[in-house]
């Protein structure tokens, strides 16, 4: 929850999709304000963001 479906993120919010065990997740990177390094990462299937 608190992210927009569609690829519709905030500028601050990076994207990238990640396979583990052949399981594709999608991987939203939180990065601060002025860092480039992802603050909090959050993770959710593929399927429940490209709905």
């Amino acid at each position: 929850s608190g992210i927009p479906r569609r690829f519709k993120t905030p500028p601050y919010w990076k994207f990238s999709l990640t396979s583990t065990d052949g399981n594709q997740r999608a991987v939203w990177w939180k990065v601060g304000e002025h860092t480039s390094l992802p603050a909090t990462t959050e993770k959710y299937p593929v399927d429940w963001i490209v709905g």
